[in-house]
């Protein structure tokens, strides 16, 4: 009888640690919703228990305010606050980051000041302890400017509250010639970004930004051996980071020279092996090069880390395209196709998979509806060509 008092206590005790997680994120995530709010124009989203992940999730509106609720123990994400439009002003983005962990502090207070009239309600009392220390704990664990960023649900980094206070404090420091360069590259005038940005390497000012924004314009441009060549006259200047062997990794795999693509990826590798953003591209570079073991393989890692990720599902079903495995196949492109129904690349793999089984219509109105949604893949006019010569 006492073991199972144990047990029920035991779950009991796990259940009281999720809803006081849970209050405590809501209230942070509200924190950073408010302001926003208040600051900006556009919608906001609170996503509580993911990182940006909708599936099987409990959604609300309420203006501009939107809402994802999902509860799963066994994969919490805690949770986190977007939104679309930059408030104007650096205070007002300190005051969206701040109102996060302060908000859950300041709803504990009126808590802390009830304690002395209900110390006779032992559980009572125990709760509201357990609930002040969790928002304390919230306020210090979430303004210490610790570690690097975590990926989200659309492979997107994010940081903590601390570190994206630390970098606001860093870009408020940054010269003029930062900023003209950045509007340019917001405003996706690529030519004039690469020309000002070569001037402001000339400048001497501290820092590297300007080499990353003539890289960002090359990229954006497609001209990858440029932008190569403006990672050999940064590396004269300063030390790479880790991030830069990854990005040089993707520069030579879109310019596909896989074997210093993979080289770069391996470098990365020793130090970010669980990098869900890395893992995307190994999945892709090892099926490009024909490694369709090594491809499969990278794909079931993702989906280990998460059955729902999309990426992951789609890697699977090109690697089992390959291996003539076409129900396995559409299986998975299905699974991708209901995670994320308007990206081009479900269409373009469905077509690949139905140009395998002869089957030219359904390659046809694949390739054609991937085009459509904007797919750029090279060589699918081509295919597309093909396909309709076949009918």
């Amino acid at each position: 009888m006492s073991f199972i008092l144990g047990i029920l206590v035991a779950i009991l005790g796990l259940l009281l640690v999720v809803v006081i997680k849970l209050s405590t994120t809501f209230f942070h995530e509200l924190g950073h919703a408010f302001p926003a709010l208040l600051f900006t124009e556009k919608s906001v989203t609170v996503y509580i228990g993911s990182y940006g992940d909708i599936s099987n999730t409990k959604y609300f509106e309420f203006g501009r305010l939107k809402i994802y609720f999902k509860l799963n123990i066994m994969d919490w994400k805690i949770g986190m606050c977007r939104h679309e439009e930059h408030a104007s002003h650096n205070w007002k983005t300190a005051l969206i980051i701040l109102g996060g962990p302060i908000a859950s502090l300041i709803i504990s207070l009126p808590l802390f000041f009830y304690l002395k009239s209900i110390e006779q309600h032992t559980f009572l009392f125990f709760l509201c302890i357990v609930f002040i220390a969790a928002a304390v704990y919230d306020l210090f664990i979430n303004l210490w400017p610790f570690g690097g960023g975590f990926v989200m649900h659309d492979g997107s980094i994010a940081f903590s509250d601390g570190v994206a206070l630390s970098m606001l404090y860093s870009r408020s420091r940054l010269s003029k010639e930062f900023f003209e360069l950045e509007k340019l590259h917001q405003a996706k005038d690529y030519t004039a970004l690469i020309e000002s940005g070569k001037e402001a390497i000339d400048i001497p000012v501290k820092g590297r930004f300007a080499y990353d924004f003539v890289i960002a314009g090359y990229t954006e441009l497609k001209e990858y051996q440029s932008a190569l060549d403006t990672y050999a006259s940064l590396k004269h200047q300063v030390k790479l980071v880790d991030s830069d062997y990854f990005e040089i990794g993707k520069l030579y795999k879109a310019a596909n020279n896989y074997q210093e693509a993979l080289k770069y990826f391996i470098h990365y590798k020793y130090k970010h092996f669980g990098d869900i953003n890395l893992l995307e591209e190994l999945g892709e570079l090892y099926l490009d090069m024909g490694d369709e073991d090594k491809g499969l393989e990278t794909a079931n890692i993702l989906l280990g880390i998460d059955s729902n990720h999309f990426k992951g599902r789609l890697l699977k079903s090109r690697a089992l395209t390959i291996f003539e495995e076409f129900p396995s196949a559409i299986e998975e492109a299905d699974y991708a196709a209901s995670l994320n129904p308007e990206d081009p690349s479900v269409y373009y793999q469905y077509g690949l998979i139905y140009e395998k089984l002869n089957r030219p219509k359904l390659t046809l109105e694949n390739f054609q509806k991937a085009k459509a949604l904007g797919c750029e893949v090279h060589g699918l006019d081509y295919k597309i060509e093909i396909a309709e010569s076949r009918i």
